[in-house]
């Protein structure tokens, strides 16, 4: 049943564009919570005008999901430091 679970969920995030197996024609970014948590497939984030997105410490930080930048706002310096920035 966790494995049904697992593969659901991977499905989901597949078919919301975050796999790295998708294209990249335009300016990218890394998601630092997905680099944080070394979750290889949303890594690389496309970057266009509704890319999940938040300022912190002087920059724009760019996410593959709502649920990444909520992640990174709850806990900016963990996700931060991690991401190597």
């Amino acid at each position: 049943m966790k494995t049904l679970r697992l593969l659901s969920l991977a499905a989901l995030l597949f078919a919301a564009g975050c796999a790295s197996t998708q294209r990249h024609d335009g300016p990218t970014a890394e998601c630092p919570v997905c680099v944080c948590n070394h979750d290889e497939e949303c890594r690389v984030v496309d970057i266009k005008t509704d890319t999940p997105q938040t300022e912190w410490d002087g920059r724009t930080w760019y996410f593959c999901s709502d649920e990444c930048r909520e992640a990174f706002r709850k806990e900016p310096e963990k996700y931060a430091k991690r991401a190597g920035r």
